[in-house]
């Protein structure tokens, strides 16, 4: 019996020595793997240091009592690996902003800031949009965009070359906005022959995290160097099928497309010789696309420190824009009964929803609802808001809408600040049909816009054509490719939002 009890007591400690050192060789691990490629090149940048903190964020070796990030620690930590692992490293360097990592544990927030990255194609096509004698309107367009960005210096925000490869560009935004040669800067950064945009989807969408947004600077021509040997039909659906792979599973995050043009001068590479173009002197397109997360996208757009980045029609060779998006909460909304025919509110509605003795005018027959709704929340072209052609109306009594205004926000009438204070705009219905007791539906429409199947083409072959000024091959096929992954799975996405309400007449 005491045998027994001592084996135990002698094989416990042994176990538990057995259990703690897994434990620690599996926390070790997550960290030795981001530091391991950071300290390759004898320098940590600030995305490696990112990777680093973010392995380390839930280690509570390298966190404080309130779960900040004890960057001194971690950084010894990293300087006692390179010296084992990299034994010729004389001195490890970080070109790393440590202000951010200092307090409240949070490794991405800096009094909650957006933290930009930037990623510019340097392609065979787009190294024309650059030339010293065009007008300038890309080079414009890019510095005003990165101008705009708050805090611009911040070394947090991170530039990249893509094209063949991803690669880290060492400046600032503040920096690239001062010099202004674009593609002279980054001149050498991978192969400008070959756009492999598979890489550079999955880069931009899986480099997006929390409080973060990207920002793609590209002709999007989907060309690879053995399309020569492809019919256009095929290369379009390789281009769609790319896309949607690409995308699908990114869901929680916002796709802003933005269209411009530019002055173009030097090769053009068309689809069925992408290894041989021909010169092309002339305007040509090019899009931005920023993706964030959709509650970062709303903060974009909702507050005022970043109300000149999102400006977009101020950017040079401006044209359109739109937002791939499943963020779709309804909006508050309501009934007014200025400006509205005769009715009574159902009681117990702090928002009218709901009415009744609903009747129309005894002198014309007409019947009218003024409804109060806040959109602010959707992202889309201003004039999409208030175009009657946009929206859905499912009503027996033929109510349809006669008219769409903004309101002065600064100045709301009130009774639109009694009822939904943060309303944007003002929906006006009417009928002069026979009232029927109902529930009326308003849907606000999300399709598929019209501007992208007119900016796309199949054929690229021929600069001459009227339309190469301002098409892109395969673009609506690449676009396409973005909705089915955003959208196929749901009917409820066809829709910004609905408005319901019940209606009974007098």
């Amino acid at each position: 019996m005491n045998t027994i009890i001592r084996t135990k007591q002698k094989t416990f400690p042994f176990l538990m020595l057995i259990a703690v050192s897994v434990l620690t060789c599996s926390c070790k691990s997550a960290l030795d793997k981001a530091v391991g490629p950071a300290v390759r090149d004898g320098v940590v940048n600030q995305e490696e240091w990112q990777v680093i903190a973010d392995a380390a964020k839930n280690n509570k070796n390298y966190t404080t009592e309130d779960a900040a990030l004890n960057v001194d620690k971690l950084k010894q930590y990293v300087r006692d690996y390179a010296k084992k692992h990299r034994r010729n490293l004389e001195e490890l360097e970080f070109d790393v902003d440590f202000s951010a990592y200092q307090q409240g544990g949070d490794s991405t927030s800096n009094d909650n800031q957006i933290v930009f990255k930037f990623f510019l194609e340097r392609s065979g096509s787009m190294i024309p949009y650059d030339y010293s004698k065009n007008a300038g309107q890309f080079k414009d367009a890019i510095i005003t965009l990165l101008g705009n960005v708050p805090n611009n210096g911040d070394t947090r925000n991170l530039m990249f070359v893509v094209n063949n490869e991803v690669t880290v560009f060492k400046k600032t935004f503040k920096d690239f906005v001062q010099s202004g040669n674009i593609m002279e800067d980054t001149k050498g950064y991978g192969d400008p022959s070959n756009t492999d945009f598979s890489r550079i989807f999955d880069s931009v969408l899986n480099r997006t995290s929390d409080n973060e947004v990207s920002i793609l600077v590209s002709d999007l021509i989907y060309s690879t160097p053995d399309h020569k040997n492809l019919n256009a039909q095929r290369i379009l659906s390789a281009a769609q099928a790319l896309s949607k792979d690409c995308f699908k599973g990114h869901e929680d995050k916002d796709i802003l497309i933005i269209k411009l043009n530019a002055d173009y001068n030097g090769k053009y590479y068309p689809y069925n010789s992408p290894n041989k173009g021909y010169q092309y002197d002339g305007q040509r397109p090019y899009y931005m696309m920023i993706v964030a997360k959709s509650p970062v996208m709303q903060r974009l757009f909702s507050e005022k420190k970043y109300n000149d980045f999102c400006n977009f029609k101020d950017l040079n060779g401006y044209e359109n824009y739109y937002c791939f998006t499943r963020h779709n909460d309804n909006p508050d909304y309501s009934i007014l009964f200025k400006n509205s025919s005769r009715f009574a509110a159902e009681k117990g509605q702090k928002q009218i929803h709901n009415i009744k003795n609903l009747e129309s005018d005894r002198r014309s027959g007409e019947c009218t609802l003024t409804i109060a709704v806040d959109m602010s929340h959707i992202i889309t072209e201003p004039q999409y808001l208030t175009d009657p052609d946009n929206y859905e109306i499912q009503s027996k009594s033929g109510f349809t809408i006669t008219e769409i205004t903004p309101i002065d926000t600064e100045k709301p009438s009130t009774d639109v600040s009694h009822y939904v204070p943060t309303a944007t705009h003002l929906i006006t219905l009417s009928t002069s049909d026979k009232l029927c007791n109902e529930q009326l539906v308003i849907s606000l429409k999300n399709e598929f816009p019209s501007w992208i199947e007119n900016s796309s083409t199949d054929d690229d072959t021929n600069p001459k054509h009227p339309d190469f000024k301002t098409t892109t091959f395969a673009f609506k096929s690449m676009m396409e490719g973005i909705y089915q992954a955003f959208y196929s799975t749901s009917q409820e996405h066809q829709y910004y939002y609905s408005l319901t309400f019940s209606i009974k007449k007098k």
